[in-house]
């Protein structure tokens, strides 16, 4: 059985879920940079057993995720078949790659999302020195494929699914209109919910980045029989003047949902829409997929570029073009019923090919065959 040792950020459920799978077929140590990340709830992350050897290095804590420790490289000195640095872009994982590199240990990079930067100037030239360090790489998709070929300058890679979605945890169909007027209003006792009401759900936290502002100004115009529930923490003051200036009564801002609960949310609406400036991968848009749910996203989220179709499972926007937002809504909103089901049932049938099983499952032949050469 081969030696696998995979360095990360922290537990989060769908990497221990990951990381479980996987070592039903391979020796597999991984190290944690910290057990809870900063901008998470701590009921996130999974204290359940393992069935691989975990190491926390709990160094001097950096951002949100990462932290600074050199006892990575104790656990670089041991022997292992195969090294995947999992988080190059943190302090440790600058130190593994350099430690890798100054040993001529090879290594490979897992890549969970990318987008080339512009006017990086100095930041690029590092950036393409420590990844072209690596034999190879993991890569979720074309588009990372694109990132990692910008930067590194190599071909060699594997790809993977991504998910956070487990097989058991996609709808066998989606829900029924009526089923889901019922559900939404069980879930919000205080907003009033007509059963031809269209609703739209979004999850996110509230920050420029997730473009929560073009969101508001798209529906602020098309208000009559919609209405919006926005998961993550409660309107800022720019938002808020959004809402007063465009006098938006339809926008909900419900704050922080456990996760189950938001699975309920999504299930329980006509569309999801994530209207981010960019997103390295968005795991949200599995998940909404997964929930029987069409999604619409910017063309700045990798997730959306990879998973959705245009006219098949949802539409793609110009990131920050609130018209372009507003029109790709009207297009699903204004359909009969029954070619809204379609788009959900393809929705569905998206959402099959990318889970954690069929994650473990191209991880597995990557590893016995692309890493043997």
């Amino acid at each position: 059985m081969k030696k696998i040792l995979f360095t990360t950020n922290v537990p989060a459920p769908y990497t221990v879920e990951f990381f479980e799978q996987l070592s039903l077929k391979f020796d597999l140590t991984v190290v944690y940079e910290r057990k809870t990340a900063a901008n998470r709830e701590k009921e996130w992350f999974s204290e359940k057993g393992k069935s691989y050897e975990e190491i926390y290095l709990n160094g001097m804590n950096y951002g949100a995720e990462a932290s600074f420790s050199l006892k990575i490289i104790g656990y670089l000195k041991k022997t292992y078949d195969i090294i995947i640095v999992g988080n190059y872009s943190s302090p440790v994982g600058i130190i593994s790659i350099l430690y890798l590199k100054f040993h001529k240990i090879p290594f490979y990079i897992h890549v969970d999302g990318g987008i080339k930067g512009e006017k990086e100037g100095i930041k690029k030239h590092i950036k393409s020195y420590l990844l072209s360090s690596a034999k190879g790489f993991f890569s979720p998709g074309s588009t990372v494929d694109e990132y990692i070929t910008y930067y590194a300058g190599k071909t060699e890679i594997a790809h993977y699914s991504f998910s956070s979605v487990k097989q058991s945890e996609i709808l066998s169909k989606p829900l029924e209109n009526e089923r889901k007027k019922r559900k939404i209003k069980e879930l919000e006792k205080n907003v009033f919910v007509n059963d031809d009401d269209f609703v739209i759900t979004s999850v996110g936290s509230i920050i420029y980045r997730k473009g929560y502002d073009v969101l508001l100004e798209a529906v602020s115009t098309i208000q009559k029989k919609v209405i919006v529930f926005i998961i993550g923490g409660e309107a800022n003051d720019k938002l808020n003047s959004i809402l007063k200036k465009k006098e938006i009564h339809n926008v909900f801002f419900v704050g922080f949902k456990k996760h189950s609960l938001i699975n309920e949310y999504i299930q329980a609406s006509d569309l999801f829409v994530l209207p981010t400036r960019y997103d390295i991968w968005g795991l949200v848009i599995n998940e909404a997929l997964a929930a029987g749910v069409p999604v619409i996203t910017s063309d700045k989220c990798v997730a959306g570029l990879e998973l959705i179709k245009d006219d098949y499972n949802g539409y793609l926007f110009h990131s920050e073009d609130a018209e372009d937002l507003r029109d790709c809504i009207k297009k699903v909103k204004n359909k009969p019923l029954a070619y809204r089901e379609i788009l959900a049932n393809n929705a569905l049938k998206t959402a099959r090919e990318y889970t954690i099983e069929s994650m473990v499952e191209t991880y597995t032949y990557a590893l016995m065959n692309y890493c043997n050469q």
